[in-house]
């Protein structure tokens, strides 16, 4: 693959799968702030290159699109990581080709984003000139002589493997699997081939590895679907994730085709004419309009249209048929539809691939704990007794991780249960046999879910202040039980090594309290709880899971930014808030950073106080290493607030909060 093409990616970003160049609203917004992308890039291909020329201009560049790209709800700034990839990989190629070298593919970087107004720009340049991060094989490229000599060595080793393909968030790209027969959810999907205003859409043809695809078919008279013809679609192009391609079905009457297909086409052509040249050309190539109804969709789509209620499916960044949520707007009580929520799926499979390739890197022994465990039956115990790897053995993890998935064991309108409640893994002491008691009754919190309503999911959670009670190895009991228990439960422990990082020896559970209400007793109740270091430890780390529940005249404690203040030793610092709490996109702004579940039939936009439905509640992890005294005891003082100051409910809420002190060498 040569530089015979024009690599002007103001209009275009290149398919590093297909070889193809397609178009991306993104730089869109560079030239639309008065960035001469097209000067910018041409004075790369024209080159001599001048260093200090191309270092201001980069940081101009780099400016304006993290102005605009973080301007954005729900993808945060994801649009300006793509941009540093697709510019380092263009940078790459622009030296190479001055070397008279063939284009390499662009390999892993996961861009580090600073806060607007903290530096962020010197960073960047020390990301796309001197590939600080590049790959032991890939040498970084510091000037076009010695891109020469490595591009030359490379090409004259015959036998060495091609760079693996990246997505612009440093992904694998996820090729596409020719092979692949699936017609129903979970499924690897085949390839189809949609008829559309256009032209036929192929599947394959589109396919980067990198982009999902959402298919939706709009009856004007269901009152569901038929919403979205009252509905911009604007936010979803300005707003929503840019790595997707929207499929749209008119309805499957004959009678309403021409009306139906009428309203869509209006509808795509008002929101590609709000936006700028760049933008609208980028897409329109991503946005299509089927020229044959919901019931004559081919294919595997149509087969999903068929078996479900809804004509609606997802396929993700893995070729993998995904089941699409409720789609109504909580905001408007559900009598509103918003093509973001499209996005929102989208959002998600981002997040999710993103996670694979973290999970797929530690390389974890895994230990299965249930696996699809159908909660119906009258074999349900929610306990479970595993044997984990021996001590030796243990000794090497210095994380651990759960990981929890729930599924309904149907469509979620029919099988899911309706309301977010806490689900709970525990880890139990063993039983010891020389005594009446029954000591694997006695357990402490590992990891805690909540819900989604009407949606099953898949989290993957931090457990380290519990890999202590794991090290010795052997037979362990585990528990899981919540308020609205899945159909199916799966969970196993991920067990893994992280370089540099110590391995922790010892814990100690401070208190833990899931029906605290916030009353005037509350901050007494737990002012403060004692602990003791051992003299060698090298690290000690402060844990806290806590979420607020329940509702009063403000909101509280769900609903209210309620704040966790610790100090040790009387050094404080050690808080946490959830500003996000009660805001009506709070929840929905974390579907592509965190994980949120997105689409519930339920108020899941909403922020919540430490929580969203259909989501894990990650534990707050502090070092506290330099407040805690090793060899000695220790005390840590604590309080809940609003707004800066006691509160007292007047009404049920309530906090459940559990806080554990790690130490490690």
């Amino acid at each position: 693959m040569g530089l015979e093409e024009p690599w002007l990616w103001s209009h275009a970003r290149y398919n590093p799968v297909t070889g193809a160049l397609y178009s991306d609203p993104v730089h869109a917004r560079a030239m639309a702030a008065g960035w001469d992308v097209e000067g910018w890039l041409d004075m790369l291909l024209a080159g001599p290159l001048d260093w200090s020329t191309l270092d201001a201009q980069t940081a101009e560049y780099a400016a304006v699109i993290h102005d605009a790209a973080c301007a954005d709800t729900y993808n945060s700034c994801a649009a300006f990581e793509h941009r540093v990839v697709d510019l380092r990989f263009f940078l790459h190629t622009r030296l190479a080709h001055l070397a008279g070298a063939e284009v390499a593919r662009p390999w892993a970087v996961t861009p580090t984003l600073t806060p607007a107004g903290s530096g962020y720009t010197g960073g960047m340049i020390a990301l796309l000139l001197l590939a600080c991060s590049a790959p032991k094989d890939h040498p970084a490229p510091v000037d076009s002589d010695s891109i020469a000599d490595s591009a030359s060595d490379s090409a004259s080793d015959s036998g060495s493997e091609p760079a693996e393909l990246r997505c612009a968030d440093g992904t694998l790209a996820h090729p596409f699997d020719t092979a692949a027969s699936g017609s129903d959810y979970e499924a690897i999907a085949g390839d189809v081939t949609i008829p559309t205003d256009a032209g036929d859409w192929s599947l394959s043809a589109a396919w980067t590895g990198c982009d999902s695809v959402v298919f939706l078919g709009v009856s004007p008279d269901d009152g569901y679907t038929s919403l979205f013809l009252d509905a911009p679609m604007k936010k979803l192009l300005t707003k929503g994730p840019q790595d997707a391609h929207y499929v749209l079905f008119p309805d499957a009457r004959a009678s309403d085709f021409d009306t139906v297909h009428a309203q869509l086409r209006a509808i795509i052509d008002d929101a590609l004419d709000s936006l700028d040249d760049a933008e609208r050309t980028a897409w329109s190539e991503r946005i299509h309009l089927a020229s044959v109804n919901v019931a004559q969709a081919p294919g595997w789509v149509g087969s999903v249209f068929d078996a479900y209620r809804y004509p609606v499916v997802g396929l993700d960044r893995a070729q993998r048929i995904r089941e699409v949520g409720y789609l109504l707007d909580p905001k408007t009580h559900w009598t509103t539809a918003d093509w973001r929520s499209l996005g929102y799926e989208v959002a998600h499979y981002d997040f999710e691939a993103v996670r694979e390739a973290r999970l797929t890197a530690e390389d974890a022994t895994l230990v299965p704990l249930w696996t699809k465990a159908d909660t119906r039956t009258a074999d349900w115990t929610g306990a479970v007794t595993v044997d984990l790897p021996d001590a030796a053995a243990m000794a090497d993890f210095n994380r651990v991780e759960v990981e929890v998935k729930l599924e309904c064991g149907g469509p979620w309108y029919d099988a899911c249960p309706a309301w977010d409640t806490s689900d709970y893994v525990w880890v139990c002491d063993n039983d010891d046999p020389a005594t009446d008691a029954d000591e694997s009754g006695q357990c402490e919190e590992m990891v805690r879910i909540i819900t989604g309503y009407w949606r099953g999911g898949r989290w993957v959670m931090d457990a380290r202040h519990q890999l202590p009670a794991l090290l010795n190895g052997g037979a362990h009991t585990f528990r899981f039980n919540g308020g609205g228990m899945a159909n199916l439960v799966s969970v196993q422990l991920r067990l893994f090594h992280e370089d540099a990082v110590p391995v922790p020896f010892g814990s100690v559970q401070l208190w833990w309290d899931s029906s605290g209400f916030w009353d005037a007793g509350y901050d007494a109740r737990n002012a403060s709880h004692s602990f003791s270091v051992p003299a060698d430890a090298t690290k000690v780390e402060l844990v806290t899971i806590a979420t607020g529940h329940g509702s009063d005249g403000k909101g509280c404690g769900e609903f209210c930014a309620g704040e966790q203040t610790f100090a040790v030793n009387q050094q404080s610092g050690y808080d946490v808030t959830f500003p996000e709490a009660g805001s009506s996109d709070g929840c929905a702004d974390q579907v592509g950073t965190v994980g949120a579940l997105p689409n519930q039939a339920g108020t899941w936009t909403y922020g919540r106080n430490g929580w969203c439905p259909g989501m894990g509640v990650a534990p707050v992890i502090w070092d506290v290493t330099a407040s805690a005294l090793a060899g000695a005891e220790n005390v840590v003082h604590y309080q809940a607030l609003l707004n800066g100051a006691p509160y007292v409910t007047d009404g049920d809420g309530n906090l459940d909060v559990g806080v554990w002190v790690v130490w490690s060498r």
